[in-house]
């Protein structure tokens, strides 16, 4: 059961990494300079 339990984890972690589709939204939040979700950057004030 613990076995399972770190296999889907590690799954579920290479998934994320390597989804071709998640890479732009990663990229836009990892290149804000606020280090804030890429939304509040939208805001107007």
């Amino acid at each position: 059961m613990l076995e399972a339990v770190i296999v889907f984890g590690l799954l579920l972690i290479l998934g994320i990494l390597f989804w071709p589709r998640r890479s732009p939204h990663v990229r836009r939040v990892t290149r804000n300079r606020n280090g804030l979700p890429y939304w509040k950057d939208k805001e107007l004030y």
